[in-house]
């Protein structure tokens, strides 16, 4: 594959090659009538699904409290001391309850215990949602780091139409630079 940006009097290495290089992977959207507009969506729509997972995180937590933003982290970190784990102030599975009992002229007031066992599912249910919120973020941004690289690289790109041109079992005998960057004007 032709490159370029290099020839055989320049090293690769020179700042100004890779200062080109940079520049043109970072102009790839002024070029609508070639497919770089479909990687530009592409990339916002990733970047949508990287914006989507981390603003679940922070919904989940400003629902639990404001100062509750490592949730799964506090249960693991007690699970490991060996400290009641499935107690939480969040999701309390016993507390008081007050009830009025009338009679006739006379209101009796009693404070009794009262069991929650619904809280128990509840907060199993917002462990598992914080876990797979955090889990998805991350995966979100290693695919979105790496769909970064991918679209900056030329090499990339050329080694791309390389591979599908080899699927299509396509004779490969020009250079395929002309598929993969807009033409000079």
């Amino acid at each position: 594959i032709e490159n370029r940006y290099a020839s055989s009097t320049q090293p690769n290495h020179h700042p100004q090659i890779f200062f080109k290089k940079f520049c043109y992977s970072l102009t790839f959207w002024r070029h609508r009538h070639l497919s770089s507009f479909i990687v530009l969506l592409f990339t916002f729509v990733k970047f949508l699904f990287l914006f989507n997972s981390l603003l679940q995180i922070f919904l989940l937590n400003a629902f639990l409290d404001n100062d509750y933003h490592l949730f799964g982290f506090e249960v693991i970190v007690k699970f490991i001391r060996g400290l009641d784990w499935r107690e939480s102030k969040r999701f309390p599975r016993v507390t008081l309850c007050d009830f009025h009992i009338r009679e006739v002229g006379i209101i009796h007031r009693y404070t009794v215990q009262c069991v929650l066992p619904i809280n128990l599912f509840n907060e199993k249910i917002f462990l598992i949602l914080w876990f797979w919120f955090l889990l998805l973020a991350a995966f979100n941004i290693g695919d979105f780091i790496s769909w970064l690289l991918r679209i900056i690289r030329v090499d990339s790109r050329s080694a791309y139409v390389r591979r599908k041109l080899a699927m299509k079992r396509v004779a490969i005998n020009e250079p395929i630079d002309e598929f993969t960057s807009p033409k000079q004007i």
